[in-house]
């Protein structure tokens, strides 16, 4: 069977590679939009954990312009029983190793920080690792601490962007940068962008609706590639068959005369088109499995799902076809002769 195969297939070298190049292109495009949306999930996941629902945020724009007076009265507006001010400064920080640089450091409340102690912080993951010892200058001296959280980014829902977070009593602060006030059971962000009108009042549920917004138009649009990819798939492989079936009836019919039994002859056509089908889905997601996407990480399971529809795609509309040369009867071939 399969020198025949061989031989058959090696006479039919175009039709071979356009089911390979069809199957191995819509793998690559419907994993492309696969993962597309999965980042888009991913990225509203992450945005929902890092801004958080239910809170005001007031940022100064004249520095740390903003005090505990300022805290009160933003607390009052909305009837919050929680907020507090974060303070933005450059730090200098050493490592044990001796190497020492410059960051951003964010001073807040310890208590908005869960899981932080008084010499404990919070980092982000490209500046020191969990469980990591380093030495942060305060006033000018030098205070070890620990890293009692990694980031995966710069932004930290208490404390929205900094390098470090650290604990406000570090430093005695008493003016901010920004105010942060949860959401209280009065009030809304109008009431108080009129209490602070040199200042930036943002809500962040308002944010991520409208995150949402735009998300869901690219989303929208990843989903009309993948359907488009799919139908493109079940449609060219339906044709190639069709047509290669059509072209090559009486080659079939002939095998059937010289005595190939149906399954034999089965077997046959779907190894001539099964195998350049599934070999192109098989290559493209190996090829998109290696792939890294930041925020994602590879891109395997896309590349899974991706598999499994085009190669459904490339088999499910040739079973009619199958069917008719499965049912050919000797007497059929020499009509064709």
């Amino acid at each position: 069977m399969l020198s025949i195969y061989s031989v058959y297939a090696e006479e039919r070298r175009g039709l071979i590679v356009g089911i390979f190049l069809t199957a191995f292109l819509s793998t690559l495009a419907l994993t492309a939009a696969f993962a597309f949306w999965d980042l888009g999930g991913a990225l509203a996941a992450e945005l929902r954990d890092l801004l958080g629902l239910g809170r005001y945020v007031i940022m100064s724009q004249e520095g740390a312009g903003l005090t505990w007076a300022d805290v009160a009265k933003a607390a009052a507006a909305v009837c919050s029983d929680r907020s507090y001010g974060v303070t933005y400064l450059p730090l200098k920080i050493a490592y044990l190793n001796g190497t020492e640089r410059w960051v951003t450091a964010a001073f807040l409340p310890r208590w908005a920080m869960e899981g932080i102690a008084l010499l404990e912080v919070a980092a982000s993951q490209a500046l020191a690792r969990e469980g990591d010892m380093l030495y942060a200058y305060i006033s000018g001296k030098p205070l070890l601490v620990t890293v009692a959280r990694a980031l995966r980014g710069q932004i930290y829902v208490p404390g929205l962007s900094a390098d470090l977070y650290l604990d406000s009593d570090l430093i005695g602060a008493s003016h901010f940068n920004v105010i942060v006030v949860e959401k209280g059971s009065c009030g809304s962000v109008e009431d108080l962008r009129a209490l602070f009108p040199g200042a930036v009042v943002l809500d962040t549920d308002a944010l991520l609706t409208a995150f949402w917004g735009q998300l869901l138009i690219y989303l929208a649009g990843a989903a009309v590639v993948a359907a488009s990819a799919t139908a493109a798939v079940a449609a060219m492989s339906y044709a190639l068959a069709t047509s290669a079936l059509q072209a090559h009836w009486k080659d079939f019919a002939i095998m059937r005369v010289l005595g190939m039994r149906k399954r034999q002859l089965l077997a046959l056509a779907a190894l001539l088109f099964y195998t350049p089908a599934l070999s192109g889905v098989v290559a493209a997601a190996f090829l998109a499995g290696g792939i890294e996407v930041e925020g994602l990480g590879g891109m395997a399971y896309s590349a899974i799902k991706a598999a499994a529809v085009v190669g459904a795609s490339s088999a499910l509309p040739l079973f009619p076809a199958f069917r008719r040369l499965y049912s050919m009867h000797p007497v059929e071939a020499l009509r064709h002769e």
